[in-house]
């Protein structure tokens, strides 16, 4: 996406969360943004809190797995994300 979509997405997903914490499709496209090529270091902190409230409501959603095992491959995890 062009850096104004990335922008606005963003934003539309942070809006998401505040209005609805404990909704999980708003905390998984919050952290699935965080991983997109070209947005720049992850706030891990809360990129972790959001995974971790999306594992406990769906913890098969594939979109889930393949934040986590993205996560897992930059920081170096390769059987981990690989076993996802």
């Amino acid at each position: 996406p062009s850096p104004a979509r990335l922008v606005e997405a963003r934003a539309a997903a942070a809006r998401a969360v505040a209005l609805d914490p404990d909704l999980p499709e708003a905390r998984l496209a919050r952290a699935s943004l965080v991983l997109l090529p070209g947005t720049g270091p992850a706030d891990t902190s809360t990129l972790r809190a959001d995974l971790a409230a999306v594992r406990a409501a769906r913890p098969n959603d594939p979109e889930l797995l393949w934040v986590q095992g993205t996560l897992a491959r930059r920081e170096g995890r390769s059987a981990e994300a690989l076993a996802l």
